[in-house]
């Protein structure tokens, strides 16, 4: 499962009963059972019904996870969706010289505004003198206030001179979108654009979870975009062994075992954390023999009950012969 975690290396994950809520409960656990998978309530949540906690991503990318103070429950909405608008339209390529005063070339491109819908713009280049052409940018249904407007005008050398063009460099748009026509040249030849382009990545829905070494929750989306939202902290102790046992493969902390450290994976002593691997000697060994008498009392008595039948159905065969 992508979900289950394995420490490589020293190192406890933190955990909470599911019902001690999201903030940091009075007394918090500590596990290397990996055995995670995402609920319905989107939390990361073990088998024995432990939920994973970790330092919130903010938006520059960091995540203040120096303290058991600072952990939270990791929630994921698996709900959200996230999209990236256009930030930079650029037009590159040729305008023919021989084109005629009052003619010249409309295109429509596609751009994604800050809902994540493509929506399009109309660039109109018109010739209105010698080396100069209008050139208008007006949002899609909008033919009247244009998002752009001005003149570009060309050197002799055939290129944008910049000191003369009155274009903006960005457009009027809700989000600012920085326009690049440095690449247009007017030459002999046909009108063709190399490049008439936007960037920017239309709303995707959320499809899982990647889990870094150093213990990065990133979720993935259907447009191929991914968002850094949690950090896996681990904990670490003087004297491991001298951890308070506590119910499903649990420890607790205590004095004997020495201050909680609370250190990022890959860092200091933590180790590494491993996707989608379990490490095997988590299980609770008395629950796994339970399991197995319960098991083998189940088919022995499915043997017997077969047996009988079978017994049953040769004696009417006997009798009916």
């Amino acid at each position: 499962v992508n979900t289950n975690l394995a420490i490589a290396g020293n190192g406890f994950f933190v955990v909470a009963e599911a019902d001690d809520g999201a903030a940091a409960p009075a007394e918090l656990s500590f596990t290397r059972a990996g055995d995670f998978s995402l609920n319905a309530d989107g939390a990361l949540e073990n088998a024995a019904g432990f939920r994973l906690f970790g330092a919130t991503i903010t938006g520059n990318g960091n995540a203040a996870a120096g303290s058991l103070a600072s952990l939270s429950e990791i929630s994921i909405d698996t709900e959200q969706s996230l999209s990236a608008p256009t930030q930079a339209l650029t037009i590159a390529g040729q305008i023919s010289q021989n084109t005629a005063i009052g003619e010249g070339v409309s295109r429509q491109i596609s751009v994604i505004n800050q809902a994540g819908v493509a929506e399009s713009l109309n660039v109109s280049l018109q010739r209105s003198a010698g080396n100069a052409f209008q050139a208008d940018i007006f949002a899609e249904g909008d033919a009247i206030t244009p998002v752009a407007t001005g003149s570009i005008v060309f050197d002799t050398q055939g290129n944008v001179d910049p000191l003369l063009t009155t274009l903006p460099t960005s457009l009027a748009t809700p989000s600012p979108i920085a326009l690049d026509i440095t690449g247009l040249i007017i030459g002999e030849g046909e009108t063709q654009f190399s490049e008439f382009s936007a960037d920017g990545v239309a709303r995707g829905t959320f499809t899982g979870l990647e889990i870094s070494q150093d213990g990065r929750i990133t979720s993935t989306f259907s447009n191929g975009l991914s968002e850094d939202q949690y950090q896996i902290a681990l904990a670490n102790f003087v004297s491991p062994e001298n951890l308070t046992d506590g119910p499903a493969s649990t420890f607790l902390a205590n004095s004997l075992a020495g201050d909680i450290q609370i250190e990022i994976p890959l860092t200091g002593q933590s180790g590494s954390i491993e996707q989608a691997a379990l490490e095997l000697s988590t299980v609770d060994i008395a629950q796994e023999f339970s399991s197995l008498i319960e098991t083998q009392r189940a088919y022995s008595a499915n043997t017997r009950v077969i047996s009988v039948v079978d017994e049953l159905w040769e004696r009417l065969n006997q009798t009916a012969t």
